[in-house]
């Protein structure tokens, strides 16, 4: 059921929202009442159904003509997200590699020191192509091949790779040449887009106006004013008003076109990918949805998808151009500490001088765009924008308020592995119920996301108690050396389910869980527990995982990082995070029942390859030993050696003669490859043990 605009004397809005989605429309029109806000439009569509679709004021700061629901705008920067949806598209069809570099497609490019850039480094604003020797002119960009010449010869601003800097105008211009050369058609940007994305999808945005379209239907930005530029001095960074003011800095110079006029219909009639797209808030949400939902419509597969939402990498966060921090990853920025959009620093997307923002969640599964005709300075964001966004699925009540909220059962919630999926399942607005025996020693704000029973998963009533009314189920079972609890915790479960009418229980189990490996006795028991779930008559999602990032603290005590006995085998490891993503997007997907899905991170180490990573970023104090096995097993007949017997001694064993199983093809493919590296897990981690990244962070704090 839609839910119409209730209008106001002094706002003439119009659109819809659908249940749940009333706070957007409600910030919507305090943007005219109280923000200034004159034309403006914003939408949103959640797990791939539009939910908001609003629009109101005028569609020029100089007469009454209202802004409809066909109006298109200028959106300046934020069609660089659009410009590099065609690379993602070509990445996904095999024409481009994001790691090869640009020259493999573009030979000409190799001039002045470019041969080894990457086709991720221009992405990422790291090859140091802010400037052109020659200023082009609008009426230049109909001459696309003398645009190639001009930037294949262009010399780099520093060495390509080793920072990063925003690319204002030239970045599109590259990405340009770089879908005309590696599309089999050599198409244009413009058309690509068109031919690919926006035709598929049916929306209105276009990189390169075309002429029929009615000047009736564009709406006319107003300029910067000086007085608005000198009321927004005291909010804006430091670093870039020295920026913006000095006329020889990297800033400024990026302005590359002299005669630049977006109320000048040839501006808006050639293609400059990284400004001058023009088109509606609802197209623009619509084509990151179809990026949110996977990418499956328009032929992106979970490889390609994985690359755009793997956290960004490599150089340091300070942009050279604008002078603050900054996160860029293939054509998108990212969230970080000055911009925070989305529910995850899974999101990408693109915002616009002036205050036009558009972004996909796919962790939320939302695609949202904000667009307007009042712009705001370039060193402030638009306060009506964010104003918006900040009411969308992010926030848990609401997203409650417009989806079917389920509740599930994690059994094992307050685990390593167990407490990320709580927070997941929480963060999509579901009600999430956590058997555990002492809820006390739950992580701090847990209680606030879940209701924690205090019980035991082998009490019949209690666990038929915390079952009832539960959708599903999540089994995520660490018995600290008792290895026999995940195969009665399994099976009791499994006894209950089906009355208590459950409709999916999903099972945490082990990389090596095969009956070659019965010996073992953790393989043993997750066989059993695996069985118990097999047989209960419930739909199941059973996964077999990796070496997880976190098990990597157990190896280090007392300032020792310690190695027992030979480990050759190499592991993909696997954060938690990345893990219980793909657990909750099981939970909606049919298709995931009855299967088992091996589960890798992205990157292969041997356990201690891994360890050096770790204790380099995180525990840099901690000595490396290498233990013999032969020395533990002595030590472990000693009085107080139980538990080395008991877990230790098991547990060294196994990962000494059990390599890494299974194709995780499957899992990627239906529920989106983890991306997290160890690497980009470790920053964090460094963060709150005090290791490199904690005095990084206190002197940024």
């Amino acid at each position: 059921m839609r839910a119409a605009v209730a209008a106001r004397p002094s706002f003439r809005g119009h659109g819809w929202v659908a249940p749940g989605f009333e706070e957007v429309q409600r910030e919507f029109e305090r943007n005219f009442i109280e923000r200034g806000e004159i034309g403006a439009a914003v939408a949103a569509y959640w797990r791939g159904e539009k939910v908001v679709d609003l629009w109101g004021g005028r569609r020029s700061p100089y007469g009454d003509a209202p802004w409809n629901e066909d109006t298109m705008v200028l959106v300046n920067s934020s069609t660089k997200g659009l410009a590099a949806m065609t690379v993602a598209v070509a990445h996904a069809r095999g024409w481009l590699d994001y790691d090869a570099p640009v020259a493999r497609y573009w030979p000409e490019f190799a001039q002045n020191g470019k041969g080894a850039i990457t086709v991720r480094q221009l992405l990422g604003h790291e090859a140091g192509l802010v400037t052109l020797d020659e200023a082009p002119r609008v009426e230049m960009m109909r001459d696309l091949d003398r645009v190639a010449h001009l930037l294949a010869r262009q010399a780099p601003d520093w060495p390509p790779g080793t920072r990063h800097g925003y690319h204002a105008m030239t970045i599109g211009l590259y990405m340009q040449e770089l879908i005309r050369h590696a599309d089999p058609a050599h198409r244009t940007l413009g058309r690509f887009f068109q031919d690919e994305i926006a035709r598929p999808l049916g929306i209105d945005f276009y990189i390169g106006l075309p002429p029929e379209i009615p000047g009736e239907r564009l709406a006319t930005l107003e300029a910067f004013s000086p007085w608005r530029a000198l009321r927004a001095l005291p909010s804006a960074p430091h670093e870039l008003i020295t920026r913006v003011l000095w006329p020889w800095s990297l800033l400024r110079k990026s302005m590359l076109f002299v005669d630049f006029d977006p109320s000048d219909r040839r501006y808006l009639e050639v293609e400059i990918p990284a400004g001058n797209g023009v088109g509606t808030a609802r197209a623009m949400a619509r084509a990151y949805s179809a990026f949110a939902e996977g990418g499956a419509e328009l032929g992106i597969g979970p490889a390609t998808l994985a690359a755009l939402t793997a956290p960004p990498g490599g150089v340091p966060p300070m942009d050279e151009v604008l002078g603050v921090e900054c996160w860029y990853s293939l054509g998108y920025l990212r969230p970080g500490p000055r911009l925070g959009f989305g529910s995850s620093e899974r999101a990408f997307g693109t915002p616009g001088a002036g205050g036009s923002f558009a972004f996909a969640d796919p962790d939320a599964r939302v695609g949202y765009a904000y667009v307007m005709n009042k712009l705001n300075l370039p060193v402030r964001r638009s306060p009506g924008e964010g104003a918006a966004r900040r009411r969308l699925p992010r926030d848990r009540t609401a997203v409650r308020g417009c989806a079917v909220s389920k509740t599930f059962l994690v059994v094992g919630g307050t685990g390593m592995l167990g407490e990320p999926v709580v927070r997941r399942l929480a963060a999509g607005g579901h009600h999430v119920r956590v058997l555990v025996r002492h809820p006390e020693r739950a992580a701090p704000g847990l209680a606030r996301l879940c209701e924690l029973i205090r019980g035991d998963v082998e009490s019949r009533a209690t666990l038929a108690w915390a079952l009832e009314g539960c959708t599903g189920v999540h089994l995520s079972l660490d018995g600290g050396g008792d290895w026999d609890l995940e195969r009665r915790g399994a099976r009791a479960v499994a006894a209950l389910a089906p009355a208590a009418g459950v409709q999916r229980i999903s099972l945490t189990s082990g990389a090596g869980t095969c009956p070659q490996n019965i010996r073992f006795p953790m393989a043993r028991a997750k066989l059993a527990a695996e069985e118990a779930v097999r047989t209960s008559g419930v739909p199941f999602t059973i996964f077999r995982c990796t070496m997880f990032m976190e098990t990597l603290r157990r190896f280090v005590r007392d300032g020792r990082a310690m190695i027992v006995g030979r480990q050759p085998h190499r592991w993909h490891w696997l954060a938690a995070s990345d893990y219980a993503r793909m657990v909750a997007r099981a939970f909606e997907l049919p298709e995931v029942a009855g299967k088992v899905l091996h589960v890798r991170g992205p990157e292969a180490f041997t356990v201690e390859e891994a360890l050096q990573t770790y204790r380099r970023l995180c525990e840099p104090g901690a000595r490396l030993m290498r233990v013999p096995f032969w020395l533990v097993q002595a030590l472990a007949v000693l009085p107080g050696g139980r538990e080395l017997r008991r877990v230790g001694l098991p547990l060294m064993r196994y990962l000494s003669e059990v390599p890494e199983q299974g194709d995780p093809a499957e899992a990627d493919a239906l529920l989106g490859a983890p991306a997290t590296t160890l690497e980009a897990w470790c920053r964090p981690v460094a963060v709150s043990t005090g290791g490199p990244g904690w005095a990084l962070a206190r002197s940024n704090a």
